[in-house]
């Protein structure tokens, strides 16, 4: 990820309750969700609960929780009126209500 990613994925989180922002990771074409997108995802893709995992931002000792998504099940989303294509590599979809955060 580049080092802008951090501070974008984070302003996306602060006061998310019923949207989920997917990032594409540079590495592969898989889609990570993070924190409360990473819960939100559960409701569309169950599977993704398989997935979870922690990434590690060196540049500013930060953890964020997430779960990964392949590029195939992402294209199902992509031309629902939910989808909205924010940048090539983010794309943020809209849940029709909030999900509460679990602990």
């Amino acid at each position: 990820m580049t080092d802008g990613r951090l501070e974008q994925i984070l302003q996306s989180e602060m006061e998310n309750t019923n949207h989920i922002h997917l990032f594409l990771l540079s590495s592969a074409d898989i889609w990570a969700a993070y924190e409360q997108s990473a819960i939100n995802l559960q409701v569309l893709e169950d599977k993704v609960k398989e997935t979870w995992d922690e990434e590690i931002f060196p540049e500013a000792e930060v953890r964020l929780k997430r779960v990964l998504l392949s590029n195939k099940s992402v294209q199902r989303y992509i031309c629902s009126p939910l989808c909205i294509l924010l940048e090539k590599d983010h794309i943020e979809l809209s849940l029709a209500s909030p999900v509460e955060v679990k602990p």
